[in-house]
């Protein structure tokens, strides 16, 4: 299997001729997609069980990572950084100011796994944008639960809104009934982060969440989409 990806504009340089790659057509497995590959026929792996212990696996690191207790294995280490700037030597962590992140490290079989990753170029790709995650603050949840009213946070590539004031475009909620909310006012608005509040007003049931935007100068909007996402 390839990882597949295109070649597209650059803004992070001056050079009006060099590109950058962007992933393409990436899938992403949940825990239960991985364990349906773990205890396929002939597997002696038997899947409640393997999801209860894989559950409880996740839980407890998470706990740790709460508790400021980092992880490491041969795959990945888990560790915590805090960026933000400190006035001076007694000034102490403001959560307004300054932001705690977890980063990732790629450790000797990840590395190795990189290692064994064949790429595959795709031409003439039109550049989309791609969501990759909802966190939704008030239920600590991603791509899960939407609380509306409240802030929440979407990660992924080429989602900023270039025209926010353009009735087209910006973030929205769809009903699977085929109603849309639309997010008022985007308090972050960048090419990888988008911040915002969730509308007021929404009914219950299953939704999926668009960004519509132009991208490198072109008129056309393009979208991209999250499905899966409820109101409780």
């Amino acid at each position: 299997m390839y990882l597949f990806y295109s070649l597209q504009d650059n803004p992070l340089t001056p050079d009006p001729t060099d590109f950058r790659a962007q992933v393409q057509n990436n899938p992403r497995l949940t825990v239960e997609e991985v364990v349906e590959k773990m205890t396929v026929e002939g597997s002696i792996l038997k899947k409640t069980e393997c999801n209860a212990v894989i559950k409880a696996f996740l839980q407890e690191v998470t706990h740790n990572i709460s508790q400021g207790i980092g992880f490491t294995s041969d795959y990945f280490t888990l560790y915590h950084t805090i960026n933000g700037v400190f006035a001076n030597a007694k000034d102490e962590f403001d959560p307004e100011r300054h932001q705690i992140n977890i980063k990732l490290l790629k450790n000797t079989e990840m590395r190795r796994a990189v290692d064994r990753i064949i790429t595959k170029k795709l031409q003439n790709v039109v550049p989309t944008p791609e969501l990759i995650e909802f966190y939704d603050y008030a239920s600590d949840s991603t791509n899960q639960q939407i609380t509306p009213g409240n802030t929440a946070e979407l990660s992924g590539e080429l989602i900023k809104v270039e025209n926010p004031e353009a009735a087209e475009q910006g973030v929205f909620f769809m009903h699977s009934s085929g109603t849309e909310y639309r997010v008022a006012r985007l308090r972050n608005n960048t090419r990888g982060k988008l911040s915002f509040v969730i509308p007021t007003g929404m009914k219950k049931g299953a939704y999926s969440l668009e960004v519509r935007t132009t991208i490198s100068g072109s008129k056309e909007v393009r979208k991209g989409t999250i499905n899966g996402l409820q109101v409780v």
